[in-house]
């Protein structure tokens, strides 16, 4: 009976500390080389799901930076207007994206695979690519995320340690 109660206490220790941890947000790296010296690079997160597709209200967070030979010409923090990202292949279409195309700041879109980049909702004509694509890298996410447990959980994972380690202890004698 003391080894059952021993095991039981083990048993929802690791089940409490199952309850307190939470999955960590995808997170992927974002470029793109246009023409004539513009690139964009940038950063995109979502928590995961079973879905394959990711779109632009499945993100917690997107950030792009545009350049010109090296020099930023501006950056966008927000949600795109129209984003699709395919999880499976990891892979952002060049068919149809919209990232701010109509707003103040930096944009980015795309439209049957020509890319460009823009200001202030005017489009930089050197800069399109025509059958381009966004390179997209998995980025590691450090800390955060809601990892770890809540104090209370804490607190009765410990109790529930303890509790089985004098159990356990008990028998042994």
């Amino acid at each position: 009976m003391k080894n059952l109660l021993a095991k039981a206490g083990i048993a929802l220790s690791l089940m409490l500390l199952s309850l307190g941890a939470q999955a960590l947000p995808q997170a992927y790296d974002i470029s793109w080389d246009g023409n004539r010296g513009y690139s964009l690079a940038g950063m995109f997160s979502y928590s995961p799901s079973d879905s394959r597709y990711v779109n632009s209200g499945d993100l917690t967070n997107f950030m792009m930076e545009g350049f010109h030979r090296g020099n930023s010409i501006g950056v966008f923090t927000g949600t795109p207007d129209l984003f699709k990202f395919d999880s499976k292949k990891i892979r952002v279409s060049s068919l149809l994206q919209s990232w701010n195309v109509d707003g103040k700041g930096l944009n980015f879109g795309c439209i049957l695979s020509l890319c460009a980049i823009g200001v202030d909702g005017e489009m930089i004509r050197r800069s399109k690519t025509f059958f381009t694509h966004l390179d997209v890298t998995p980025k590691t996410i450090e800390g955060g995320g809601g990892q770890g447990l809540s104090a209370p959980t804490g607190i009765l994972a410990l109790l529930a340690g303890l509790a089985a380690f004098a159990f356990r202890r008990r028998a042994a004698r």
